[in-house]
């Protein structure tokens, strides 16, 4: 079915605005740009009444920002915008009642589940639906734009980038594989009147290349973040850059467990993220081997889900991973 039926409303669209992290929204509006769907982004700011949240709830009036993304409910793939952006599909009651015939007659039902479809909560990004939005503030896109070109400046002491986004951590990969030093504070702190999160990422001038400056601004390019440059380590509140709190973060070597007694899915969905999506190298081994290699090359082991890991590692192999954890392995 190609065109969207008349219990549609026309104006009907889902607004999905840059939220807490702009790399999650983003992604989204991504991910369905790739399924041949029609996506725009308003070009001004708009305040609009009557919303509906993500998880079904009213929220009355609401200004969205220039850069929301929208989503028009009127569109040839409409059946997949409604299963990937609702909460609930629900189903009328004359399938209801067939299906209900069909479990009777032992046949089994023609159900195909889609709990848990719904991207915007299962990535934890806002996303409205509005009945009454008018498209002549869109402008529609074939593909997600670059992002904006960053500014060049200079830091004195030190460059300090939030840690509460997505894309501060593909931030962080990038600057582990430039060989760049970079600290983390474990603690909450405010610098020159903003707030900064635990996992806030620190990166010095002192001890790091002379052309950190250009570093920062091609991982700013590549990665849709913006580092402050600071002159001082004064803080306002929470813990100074010199604290215990601060820690320096060495480019992590990763072992992953695979095959049994794992899950194929988990172990590659982790696999996929980390070196995909992020850039981590992983060294994937068999399960029944880590009684064997030598753990101290790795700072992290992964055991994706999976069952029985010990009976197939054995007691010495057991110990074996916990000793290296109390050497300060992260497992």
């Amino acid at each position: 079915i190609r065109t969207p039926p008349s219990s549609i409303p026309a104006q009907r669209a889902y607004l999905i605005p840059p939220g807490p992290d702009p790399s999650r929204s983003r992604k989204l509006a991504g991910m369905l740009i790739s399924q041949g769907l029609k996506v725009g982004q308003l070009k001004a700011g708009v305040a609009l009444g009557g919303l509906r949240a993500a998880d079904g709830s009213s929220i009355g009036k609401l200004t969205l920002e220039a850069g929301t993304w929208v989503v028009p409910a009127r569109q040839e793939g409409y059946m997949l915008v409604r299963n990937l952006l609702e909460p609930e599909v629900p189903m009328d009651e004359k399938f209801i009642a067939e299906q209900q015939r069909r479990i009777d007659a032992g046949l089994g039902s023609q159900v195909y589940d889609i709990t848990a479809w719904s991207l915007p909560l299962l990535m934890d990004t806002p996303c409205y639906q509005s009945d009454k939005f008018s498209t002549t503030n869109i402008e529609f896109i074939q593909e997600l734009p670059p992002y904006n070109a960053p500014i060049k400046r200079e830091a004195r002491l030190a460059w300090v980038l939030d840690g509460s986004t997505n894309s501060s951590m593909t931030a962080l990969a990038d600057l582990l594989r430039r060989g760049v030093r970079v600290y983390s504070s474990d603690r909450e702190f405010s610098h020159s009147d903003k707030k900064y999160s635990r996992g806030s990422l620190i990166v010095p001038v002192k001890d790091n290349p002379d052309t950190l400056a250009t570093m920062i601004l091609n991982v700013e390019a590549a990665c849709g973040v913006t580092f402050q440059p600071t002159a001082s380590a004064w803080v306002s509140e929470g813990v100074n850059f010199g604290s215990p709190n601060v820690h320096f973060i060495p480019t992590p070597r990763v072992l992953l467990a695979w095959n049994e007694p794992t899950h194929s899915y988990s172990a590659g969905a982790t696999r996929y993220v980390l070196e995909r999506q992020y850039g981590v190298p992983v060294t994937a081994v068999r399960t029944n081997d880590l009684n064997q290699i030598k753990l101290d090359k790795y700072t992290v082991l992964i055991l994706p889900n999976g069952w029985n890991f010990g009976e197939i590692m054995g007691e010495a192999g057991v110990k074996r991973v916990a000793d290296w954890v109390r050497r300060g392995g992260t497992l």
